[in-house]
């Protein structure tokens, strides 16, 4: 039988180890809060830095993070400007769990989309190491769920559930009538637990079926809940999308002018969301200097970047 044997050395760190014998959290999930509880409260975490430290890609960062949530040792709040944009996350970790009879994991991140760079990871609350300087007597925020009744009032649950059907049969129009019943307590948690305000649901339902994927895929508010951080991600990066395709465009029409000198105008065209170039297509949502560079190698011209 094979014996596994610690060797402890001077330079450790003391936090409360409950995490780590919650049977309900993945291996990789400890390891990421035990990582992250060992630095200083003030320590702040970038999702790109921290995927090339531990040797992770973000997709499966943003998993474990996910996890961290749903099992109440991460909260997540929406920063905004002052226009009321989003604009990023912060993320609380906890070494004890602020959510009380969480059973349920949600799906992993978009490997797609880009987060925006200010999205960080905040305040450890809190490890007892001297080495870090952590103050545990930091106030800890309440938990985002509590044994109170719920006082939303039926009206603005019964509002949003209907709203969402309204914009559903826009796109189905045989779609059956749902059990408002149950979607009202799905509405209710995304409001009351999740702190989304009625406007800020409303908005989400309206971005998400004038979007093609998503349209066809949320079906129901627990659906909409379960994917929010998801949806999120994606229309953060949206505006992004928007002015690669602009500046693809615009540089489409300079590049073909210059090829009109050697007659090869006709082998580039655009296509609908794509660039095609001698056969071969490309997405006009690329980079820019990605795109234009693979372009200029399809036609043996020098890469200039704009």
């Amino acid at each position: 039988m094979s014996v596994l044997r610690v060797r402890k050395s001077e330079n450790f760190v003391s936090i409360d180890k409950r995490f780590l014998e919650d049977p309900n959290l993945s291996l990789k999930l400890k390891g990421f809060l035990a990582y992250c509880l060992s630095k200083p409260n003030d320590w702040e975490f970038y999702v790109r830095q921290m995927a090339s430290v531990l040797k992770e890609s973000k997709t499966a960062l943003y998993s474990v993070i996910n996890e961290g949530i749903q099992f109440g040792y991460i909260i997540r709040s929406e920063q905004r400007i002052e226009n009321g944009r989003f604009s990023g996350c912060d993320y609380e970790i906890f070494e004890l769990p602020q959510i009380k009879n969480i059973s349920t994991v949600s799906q992993n991140p978009d490997a797609d989309v880009q987060e925006p760079e200010n999205v960080q990871l905040l305040k450890n609350y809190c490890t007892k190491n001297d080495l870090t300087k952590n103050n545990c007597n930091v106030e800890r925020p309440k938990s985002p769920i509590d044994d109170t009744p719920s006082t939303t009032s039926q009206s603005e649950k019964e509002n949003a559930s209907r709203y969402l059907f309204s914009k559903k049969k826009e796109v189905y129009e045989m779609t059956t009538v749902p059990d408002f019943s149950k979607w009202n307590i799905a509405m209710d948690r995304l409001n009351r637990i999740d702190k989304r305000s009625w406007e800020e649901i409303k908005q989400m339902i309206d971005w998400v079926f004038d979007h093609d994927f998503w349209c066809k895929n949320i079906q129901c508010p627990s659906t909409l809940r379960k994917q929010w951080d998801k949806i999120m991600m994606q229309r953060v990066a949206t505006p992004i999308v928007s002015m690669n395709v602009s500046k693809n465009i615009s540089l489409f029409e300079k590049f073909r002018e210059g090829l009109a000198s050697k007659g090869l105008q006709n082998y580039i065209k655009i296509e609908g969301k794509y660039l095609v170039a001698r056969g071969k297509d490309y997405s006009l949502a690329m980079n820019p200097s990605e795109l234009w560079r693979s372009v200029c190698e399809t036609f043996n011209v020098e890469f200039v970047p704009a």
